[in-house]
């Protein structure tokens, strides 16, 4: 091919381009006179309310509720969330668990499975019918009492086989078993019920979102044993996620204008967070800390 012809790409099952609309609102934000998203002053205010947006539509993308949201920086680091924050919690409980995945999974998925298989956690891989499927039967004969964790593949980035998601989570369900779910594929293209999962990882690069930021969904049950985990991501990159063309039908024209200063001392005399409804993000019923990743699984220290 002559290097003055511009090559055609057509793999959007690996990546797809970033939608016009979003890189101008990724370009509208970064110019924005925005703070730290988790401070209390007014471009720190302007920040946290861009991202609770964006928390808030790509919650609805899956039916989930915003505080079910943790922003990643992509699918991997979702899975591998997900994965090893199972598995060190049942092991900081002192339980030895075992968790189950199919063959055909993604990289993200396999190898933080064998990272922990290397530990002395149990992992079975399953391998699916030659239609690429898992048989729900051959998953019931994998679970045991033991079982923290099925990671499996909705949607599978090369062969195009769809998991019957239903009945496999029929059988995680009735076993007790929670259900990790790698929706990279099928987010925003195939319905996906989250009542289903309790674990659900995405990303925004496959959705006409730039790389480097994604989502995991994480259920009000899974979540009730874990403690607060805080990293920081551009506000930029977690608005973009919000205006691809699957997750809203239109992008805004215009960002947001700075809101007023309405940052008031409660009677503790610490600064109220931006719903005004408790002393910073740590009280707020909202859950709405902007300390992005804080709804994390209980994972070690380090």
């Amino acid at each position: 091919m002559s290097p003055d012809v511009a090559p055609i790409y057509l793999d959007h099952a690996a990546t797809t381009p970033v939608d016009p609309r979003v890189a101008r609102r990724i370009a509208d934000v970064l110019a924005l006179p925005l703070g730290n998203a988790a401070a209390v002053h007014a471009p720190g205010l302007a920040a946290h309310q861009l991202v609770e947006v964006s928390r808030a539509q790509v919650a609805s993308l899956i039916g989930a509720t915003a505080e079910d949201i943790v922003f990643t920086s992509g699918a991997t680091e979702s899975n591998n969330l997900a994965i090893t924050g199972t598995a060190r919690l049942a092991l900081q409980r002192g339980a030895k668990p075992h968790l189950v995945t199919l063959a055909t999974e993604h990289k993200s998925v396999l190898e933080p499975l064998r990272a922990l298989q290397a530990q002395g956690v149990m992992v079975s891989i399953l391998r699916p019918g030659t239609d690429g499927l898992l048989d729900p039967q051959s998953l019931a004969a994998a679970l045991r009492p033991e079982t923290a964790l099925v990671c499996l593949l909705h949607v599978n980035n090369e062969t195009g086989v769809a998991q019957d998601v239903p009945a496999l989570a029929a059988v995680c369900a009735a076993r007790g078993v929670p259900l990790h779910l790698d929706c990279c594929q099928s987010a925003g293209k195939l319905p996906v019920a989250v009542r289903d999962v309790a674990l659900l990882s995405f990303t925004a690069h496959k959705l006409g979102g730039p790389q480097g930021i994604g989502a995991l969904y994480v259920s009000p049950g899974h979540r009730g044993a874990s403690r607060r985990r805080c990293w920081a991501v551009a506000t930029s990159a977690v608005c973009a996620p919000g205006h691809s063309p699957r997750t809203r039908s239109q992008a805004l024209d215009s960002p947001p204008s700075l809101p007023p200063r309405s940052a008031k001392p409660s009677r503790s005399g610490s600064p109220r967070c931006a719903t005004g409804s408790g002393p910073g993000c740590r009280a707020c019923p909202a859950r709405c800390s902007t300390r992005i990743r804080s709804r994390a699984l209980r994972t070690s220290s380090t």
